[in-house]
């Protein structure tokens, strides 16, 4: 479901139990709430499974590092080390214990051959330069800014995030003729399309005039990155969907469960089915 399909469900079953527009019916307050909701019920999940589902994992794409250094950033302990370090949106954190980690965040490096752990700023700064725990990749996190121990020029992060409208929606795949959206560019792949009678070989890129090409070849957006919106997949798992429906429901506007039975029903037979996926 995408994240407007969950607002506006939650404010059309509203509106047959009497809620009108004059009764916290804004879908921005509806957005608002909801978020809040998924991450209650993150948390609530993992503390009783301890996995992270990947459906909540979002990809905020390539991420420029900024070298820091004592100078620079009075929050580095060490007065002569230069750092790396990059400013995050809020994430849910899902803390384990047995690896005193954040489960619910990766930041990997741009090749994607490394990934950054989490190690205490205060062990860090006591790591002599000849140790071979230098050699690792190693994170610290003060407020939403992230330190890494490395010298690089980007990274990678993948996080649960708070509210997923912080995140980006990552491209990857070919656009098929009739998808193109106007005033996008694109690049050819394997073979020549024609695209508003001109003609287009792999590696050239155009802007879409219509929606429509042909040719033998395909075509994928020169921008990897897109903006996140109400209309993108939210970033829950079909029967958690349902579940947020119904606790803003009954926990936010008081209306009894059993009143919902079609929402309710839905949800169980979704869980029901995840759970016979996941069963060897």
């Amino acid at each position: 479901m995408t994240g407007n399909e969950i607002t506006y469900t939650i404010i059309n079953i509203l509106t047959r139990f009497g809620f009108t527009d004059d009764s916290r019916l804004d879908p921005d307050q509806i957005a608002f709430l909801r978020d809040n909701v998924r991450s209650q019920l993150i948390h609530a999940e993992y503390n009783q499974t301890k996995v992270v589902d990947n459906a909540w994992m979002q990809d905020l794409g390539f991420l420029n590092l900024t070298p820091v250094n004592f100078n620079d950033d009075n929050s580095i302990p060490f007065c002569e080390c230069i750092v790396s370090k990059v400013t995050l949106p809020d994430n849910i954190s899902l803390y384990n214990p047995q690896s005193s980690s954040d489960s619910g965040l990766k930041l990997i490096s741009s090749c994607g051959t490394r990934q950054f752990y989490y190690y205490p700023i205060e062990l860090l700064a006591q790591i002599p330069k000849e140790h071979v725990r230098n050699k690792f990749y190693y994170y610290y996190k003060i407020g939403n800014a992230y330190y890494i121990n490395k010298q690089m020029d980007k990274v990678r992060a993948i996080m649960v995030l708070n509210r997923p409208k912080d995140a980006a929606v990552i491209n990857t795949e070919f656009v098929s003729s009739g998808s193109l959206v106007v005033g996008t560019s694109y690049t050819v792949y394997e073979a020549q399309v024609v695209h508003n009678g001109l003609g287009y070989n792999p590696g050239q890129t155009f802007t879409a005039v219509n929606a429509n090409y042909t040719g033998l070849g395909k075509v994928k957006t020169t921008s990897r990155t897109s903006a996140y919106t109400e209309d993108s997949q939210y970033p829950v798992q079909g029967d958690m969907a349902r579940q947020i429906i119904l606790e803003v429901l009954t926990k936010e506007f008081a209306i009894e469960e059993t009143k919902i039975t079609d929402v309710k029903n839905s949800s169980e037979d979704d869980e029901q089915e995840r759970k016979k996926a996941i069963t060897p």
